[in-house]
């Protein structure tokens, strides 16, 4: 066995391993309940002390998800259930969409998607873990110019991307990446399509 090989195989154990555990936090979890009586936010119920357990923190949060990540992984949290009956309160099922139908080419430029609550809704989501704008370390990166990069590749590509802004990216090793597309309609028609 290489080096190689045997690290990827701790890390593919490492990652069932965090899939199993997030799974098993939010296997009995009451998502109708917690709409109805709490504030809204993980961060304020038995969920996030679970997670901070696991090695996760708050990373950050929007209108209508909590982040948490560890060095490797992020965990989505939609904090707004489906009930609200906005589209934009959608948004772990609408990044399942867009990832799913995003084109073979394009996928290296999405954080991967390991995982996801599949029993009714997609409240949770497992991704890899991008470098932000945000993190300690990232001082001294053009983000700016990360935008330019992915918007190039997309033109590129002939995808048409809405939304794509320094607070959306991020990088993995070198490689940009575009953390947070959980937008209906986030991707435009085909380039191609609409000048026919």
């Amino acid at each position: 066995m290489s080096i190689t090989s045997f690290v990827n195989d701790i890390e593919d154990a490492e990652l069932e391993i965090t899939i199993a555990k997030v799974k098993e936090i939010f296997k009995h979890f009451n998502w109708k309940r917690f709409y109805k009586k709490h504030s809204r936010w993980i961060h304020n119920s038995n969920i996030h002390k679970q997670l901070k357990n696991l090695g996760f923190s708050l990373i950050g949060s929007g209108v209508s998800r909590e982040v948490y990540g560890n060095n490797k992984y992020v965990v989505k949290i939609e904090v707004h259930g489906q009930d609200w009956g906005h589209r934009w309160l959608e948004q772990n099922k609408e990044e399942l969409l867009n990832y799913f139908n995003l084109p073979e080419k394009a996928k290296d430029y999405f954080p991967k998607i390991f995982a996801y609550d599949n029993r009714t809704h997609p409240h949770w989501l497992i991704v890899e873990r991008a470098k932000v704008d945000s993190d300690k370390d990232s001082h001294g990166i053009d983000w700016c110019e990360i935008v330019n990069k992915i918007e190039d590749i997309f033109d590129n590509l002939q995808i048409e991307v809405n939304d794509m802004h320094t607070s959306n990216v991020g990088l993995i090793g070198t490689r940009p990446v575009v953390i947070d597309y959980g937008f209906k309609d986030y991707f435009s028609k085909n380039k191609k399509s609409d000048e026919e």
